[in-house]
């Protein structure tokens, strides 16, 4: 009598178990655009940019796409000062091979944003916006992401970033998280 009672259960429980394996919309962290997902390793001893070494330092990372059908990569910057946004966002670069090491120097950004490099100064922060595209025209940004890969901040994803010019000493005492608004 008792195996009577337990059989349903275990049926039930193997069952339950077994339909959920391999369903990918489960995953928290699949992106909803998986095949255009692009991937920035940020190297971390050059995850922020040195007001004090400015002619020398630069940000640095490694930008993939497993899938290897993104045709186009389009990197865009805005500057934040103390928190004011001081322009709309403006192409950087454009990146059609990868992998690609990603060097963004202060000379790059200054071009980029039509500025002497001397107007960067410490504690500007650089925020990136970047857009991929397929073979077809087919567009994938940060929006297409999943909220969980949004705000998941130790997720590489290369869509929305930011980097910061600051002093030696200060970047040294305190980590800096690229992946924060």
């Amino acid at each position: 009598m008792r195996k009577l009672f337990f059989l349903p259960i275990f049926s039930f429980l193997l069952l339950t178990v077994s339909a959920c394996d391999g369903d990918e919309s489960l995953n928290p962290l699949a992106p909803k655009n998986g095949a255009m997902f692009m991937k920035l390793d940020i190297d971390p001893n050059y995850n922020q940019l040195v007001f004090d070494e400015i002619e020398t330092t630069a940000f640095k990372g490694l930008l993939t796409n497993d899938s290897g059908n993104v045709v186009k990569y389009e990197l865009f910057v805005r500057r934040t000062i103390d928190n004011v946004v001081t322009q709309n966002y403006v192409l950087l670069d454009t990146y059609t091979s990868f992998p690609h090491q990603m060097e963004i120097t202060p000379a790059k950004l200054a071009e980029a944003l039509n500025v002497p490099v001397s107007d960067l100064k410490e504690g500007h922060v650089f925020r990136f916006l970047a857009y991929a595209y397929d073979a077809d025209g087919k567009r994938a940004g940060f929006n297409d992401l999943s909220r969980t890969v949004q705000v998941a901040n130790f997720v590489e994803q290369g869509f929305k970033f930011n980097t910061a010019m600051t002093i030696r000493s200060k970047y040294n005492d305190q980590p800096y998280d690229n992946r924060k608004p």
